[in-house]
C-alpha cells in the first residue's frame, strides 16, 4: 500500500467511522523482502506480499553494516495528518469537493488544518476548489506541506485566502496539508 492509499483509508476512518484517531500497527519492519538501497524497492510490490512498515531496515545489518532506516511514502502520508492535526482538534465536514479529491478540515483554536488527497491520474492538471470556514475571523495562509512521488512532506505553496474563504490547489497524485490561521474566531 502506498501513501495515497493510506491517505484514503485515514480519510474514510475519520469521516465514515467518525474515529477520533488513526493508528498504524507496524512502525519499523525488516520484512520488505528486497534491498532498500536498490532503486524501486520502497515503491514496488514485493514478492512475499509484505508491505506493513512505515520505516524499513536491512535485516542483514549485522553482516553488511547497513544501519540506515528507510522511510516509505506511507510514513510521509501519515505525517500529513499526524504532524499537523493534533489531539483535541475538531473535525468539520467539507462540502463541494470535486471528484478525485478528498478533504478533511480540522480546527485547533484559531488554526485550521485541511488535508487534501488528490487521487486524479498522474499527469492531470492540478485541482483547485474553494471552501468557506465557519467563524467570523479573516483567514490567513500559514503554508502547506505536500507528499507526492517527488516530495516527502515538503513545504509547498499555501492557500489563497479572501475573507472567510480559502482557495486550495493541489497537484494530481498528492497529499497536501494546508495550514490556515483565522483571526478572532
Amino acid at each position: 500500500m502506498g501513501g495515497l492509499a493510506l491517505a484514503q483509508i485515514i480519510d474514510q476512518d475519520l469521516t465514515q467511522a467518525n474515529d477520533a484517531a488513526f493508528d498504524w500497527w507496524v512502525a519499523l519492519s525488516a520484512a520488505e523482502a528486497c534491498d532498500p538501497r536498490q532503486a524501486g524497492c520502497m515503491t514496488t510490490v514485493n514478492a512475499t506480499g509484505w508491505n506493513d512498515g512505515l520505516l524499513y531496515f536491512d535485516p542483514n545489518f549485522a553482516t553488511d553494516h547497513d544501519y540506515a532506516v528507510y522511510p516509505t511514502k506511507r510514513f510521509y502520508a501519515l505525517g500529513n495528518f499526524s504532524r499537523f492535526v493534533r489531539p483535541g482538534a475538531k473535525r468539520h465536514d467539507v462540502t463541494g469537493v470535486p471528484a478525485g479529491l478528498e478533504a478533511l478540515a480540522f480546527q485547533t483554536g484559531h488554526q485550521w488544518e485541511i488535508v487534501v488527497t488528490n487521487t486524479s491520474a498522474a499527469g492531470s492538471a492540478p485541482a483547485t476548489f474553494s471552501l468557506t470556514l465557519p467563524g467570523s475571523g479573516a483567514l490567513r495562509s500559514a503554508g502547506s506541506y505536500q507528499t507526492s512521488a517527488t516530495a516527502s512532506l515538503a513545504r509547498a505553496g499555501g492557500a489563497v485566502t479572501d475573507g472567510r474563504s480559502a482557495s486550495l490547489t493541489t497537484p494530481a497524485q498528492s497529499i497536501t496539508t494546508f495550514l490556515i490561521d483565522q483571526a478572532g474566531s
